[in-house]
């Protein structure tokens, strides 16, 4: 049918069924060096993380958190849940990171993700902790936190 004219429903709907295929690919997971801005911005931010913890400085750790950021731990709102942490674990004493930053392929300049795994001595026993971190800039937000220890088990 040389010359139709396709109904516009039809052309409409092929047009949104083609967009919804069409998905934007992530940007590529790479190990960078500790010396990159934004994983030296990420180990930066870990350091308020564990000072603010140590100082029960909580208000400031959840105000520079997203909302969700403790949910793959706990359930209780974050200045609940990091209380239970501090009482648990107490004061942090040293903090290793145990494997290279790991950041999403991005351009100098534009935001990325940044995660770091630290092995963490408290007071009264260690933890293994996973930070994820949004830079953008100079802001440093943790987007999401992870801790395991026995202690927080009793």
């Amino acid at each position: 049918m040389r010359g139709a004219i396709v109904p516009p429903l039809l052309l409409a709907g092929s047009l949104i069924a083609t967009a919804a295929c069409r998905r934007e690919n992530p940007p590529p997971i790479v190990i960078v060096s500790p010396e990159q801005p934004a994983a030296r911005s990420a180990a930066d931010a870990v350091n308020r993380f564990h000072a603010d913890l140590s100082r029960r400085q909580f208000a400031v750790v959840c105000n520079a958190s997203e909302s969700n950021a403790f949910l793959g731990t706990s359930s209780l709102p974050c200045p609940l849940f990091l209380a239970y942490v501090h009482d648990h674990l107490g004061d942090v004493l040293e903090a290793k990171r145990t494997q290279l930053p790991i950041t999403e392929d991005r351009r100098a300049g534009e935001q990325v993700r940044v995660g770091l795994d630290y092995a963490t001595r408290y007071q009264r026993g260690e933890a293994r902790e996973h930070f994820e971190w949004r830079v953008d800039g100079l802001e440093t937000t943790l987007i999401s936190y992870r801790v395991e220890s026995d202690l927080l088990s009793r």
